[in-house]
């Protein structure tokens, strides 16, 4: 039987590129977004004399999501981190008010949206500053840390 060659299309999002949205307004310089991560305790139970175990779903829990942005004057998200860690916005803004949704395009190479992640009532819990040296070409980042009640991934079409 002679070998026949098979055309392999490349995979479309090998080199994906993204883009965040913060309460539906584009966030600029978005360089790294961490894993969208959630687990699902699994529950033993037996019944009777039973020898084996049946397990059954929990509770669902999510890990924090990092984002990491060059540092530019788009603020937005360094706004958000001192709006709900500020002593003054204690009292003033109850927490269902700090929350925000957070929206994620996974683009292809023709720059189409292709996959929606979208993380709901999300906190910004931590902020950190890149260490910075005397080299003055050297770009500074901020690290955020999210943390977000529930997230729904959508695979869009092409």
């Amino acid at each position: 039987m002679p070998i026949t060659p098979v055309t392999v299309r490349p995979t479309p999002l090998t080199n994906a590129y993204f883009e965040l949205f913060l309460e539906g307004q584009s966030v600029a310089a978005v360089t790294a977004i961490g894993a969208i991560k959630s687990n699902v305790a699994a529950n033993p139970s037996k019944d009777g004399t039973q020898l084996y175990s049946v397990y059954s779903p929990g509770a669902v829990t999510y890990e924090a999501c990092e984002i990491k942005q060059a540092q530019v004057l788009d603020v937005a998200l360094l706004n958000w981190f001192e709006l709900v860690h500020s002593p003054v916005s204690a009292g003033a803004i109850s927490v269902d008010g700090m929350k925000k949704n957070v929206m994620i395009h996974v683009k292809d190479s023709q720059m189409r949206p292709r996959i929606q992640h979208e993380l709901f009532a999300c906190l910004p819990t931590s902020i950190a500053w890149d260490a910075l040296d005397s080299n003055a070409e050297a770009n500074t980042f901020l690290t955020f840390s999210l943390q977000y009640e529930y997230s729904l991934t959508k695979y869009l079409e092409p």
